[in-house]
């Protein structure tokens, strides 16, 4: 009983319905919702602060790594048990097929002919013949005879859901062994590969760590707009490293990844410009830090940045215009508006403008603004059983081309006497295009009038 409603829930339509419901979600919610991969860490950062209770419940539902979550992966899993169930019946139902579907004492004939000709059994064996269709069955004296055509065509179905099967099951090793890392590099500078290294890290459920066998270096990166500041063209310029002392460089762009040593690399949205600045303590020490900002939207809009500074008491607020007329998202006239307060005291130690080079007092200690740079945001992913996928999808193309160009035909003639005449009936079977079939047995029964 238990196992007769198993077998009725995986053959559901609903079950089938739930599954896709599911699917859509998942599709929506990776599209809407932001993933963990996609943006730096300070975007999440300031959405946390910005709306804490709506950031607790996308994390709790893990719709900010939707892909890689365990509802995710329960659902494609129980897809694969449903569609192997499915392929298992319809592999039977076609071994069972070995034996003619059409049985002319359970139904009417199709089509009907007076035939004139005395030998008609041996001339609607010749016609049948000549138009592709083989014997499966005759009777004695040949007064029943049974075609059939495009005996391959009862597999199209299964051939097209195997290959769906194989495609969803990519799919599962895909997601369930995926390594998936974010990563920030400044123009000059390298990534070493090692996940440490990595700002966000998006594992698989079945994967432990992820480190590339190579690094990365950022030559440049090239960022261009239309008119209404929208991107129109987004490149880093890459030299990757292995341990073998082999480099390659490479151009990669949003549409067009690096794949290296089994890891692709590709070119996020999210880049902008690095400050850096140097401070000069009074006891003789300096400090330098790096301050990644995310690029803005418009150009009239400055790129903002709230953290603190290593080793200091101080937290920067800064707010950078890479052209000071707001003409351009270049580095043109780059000018920073920056508010330094103490972390303890929440007093305002520095508020002013800084121009590249410049150098103020804060306290007793000397803070110099030396430099700009680009850094781009680059997505590295690793994601077993992909080559399965590509044979899944050759095996429904292969299979949607045999179940609608090549369908099973079964046509069973039948010779009577009926006052003096001889009339011949035709019964006829198909998966597919019934009135298409009986147009092409009544144009063949036509030539024994």
């Amino acid at each position: 009983m238990f196992t007769r409603t198993i077998k009725r829930l995986l053959l559901s339509p609903r079950t089938t319905i739930l599954l896709l419901l599911i699917f859509l979600t998942a599709c929506i919610a990776g599209l809407i919702v932001p993933q963990i991969t996609e943006k730096s860490p300070s975007y999440f950062d300031t959405w946390k602060e910005n709306n804490i209770y709506t950031y607790r419940f996308v994390t709790r539902l893990q719709l900010h790594r939707v892909y890689t979550s365990i509802w995710f992966l329960l659902s494609i899993g129980l897809t694969l048990v449903s569609l192997g169930y499915s392929l298992y019946r319809q592999i039977q139902k076609n071994r069972g097929l070995r034996t003619p579907a059409l049985n002319p004492g359970e139904r009417r004939e199709d089509l009907s002919v007076v035939c004139r000709k005395r030998n008609s059994s041996d001339a609607i064996r010749r016609l049948f013949r000549k138009k592709g269709y083989r014997i499966r069955e005759a009777g004695t004296g040949g007064d029943k005879i049974i075609f059939s055509k495009n005996s391959f065509g009862i597999w199209g179905g299964t051939v097209l859901h195997t290959g769906i099967f194989l495609v969803i099951l990519s799919a599962f090793f895909v997601f369930a062994f995926q390594k998936r890392g974010f990563v920030q590099v400044i123009r000059g500078e390298t990534f070493s590969g090692r996940q440490a290294d990595f700002l966000v890290v998006d594992l698989g459920a079945f994967s432990d760590t992820f480190s590339t066998d190579f690094s990365t270096s950022l030559l440049l990166l090239n960022h261009e707009y239309h008119d209404n500041d929208k991107v129109k063209k987004l490149q880093s310029i890459v030299t990757v490293h292995d341990n073998e002392e082999k480099s390659r460089r490479a151009v990669i762009s949003p549409s067009e990844p690096l794949d290296f040593k089994g890891t692709r690399i590709y070119q996020s949205y999210n880049y902008g410009y690095t400050l850096s600045f140097m401070i000069n303590k009074h006891d003789g020490k300096e400090v330098g830090a790096h301050f990644n900002l995310d690029m803005t939207e418009k150009k009239e809009k400055p790129l903002v940045g709230k953290t603190g500074f290593p080793t200091t008491p101080y937290i920067f607020e800064i707010k950078f215009h890479p052209d000071i007329q707001n003409k351009s998202l270049h580095i043109t006239k780059p000018i920073v508006h920056l508010k330094i307060s103490d972390m303890i005291t929440r007093d305002t130690l520095f508020k002013g403008l800084l121009l590249p080079k410049q150098s103020v007092h804060v306290n007793d200690d000397s803070l110099s603004f030396i430099g700009i740079r680009e850094w781009s945001g680059l997505i590295f992913t690793h994601n077993p059983g992909m080559s399965l996928s590509y044979l899944g999808f050759a095996l429904i193309i292969i299979g949607a081309v045999v179940m609608f160009g090549f369908p099973y035909k079964e046509v069973c003639t039948c010779i009577k006497k009926n006052d003096g005449k001889r009339i011949i009936s035709a019964y006829v079977h198909t998966i597919r295009y019934p009135a298409t079939l009986k147009e092409e047995v009544g144009d063949i029964l036509e030539h024994l009038v």
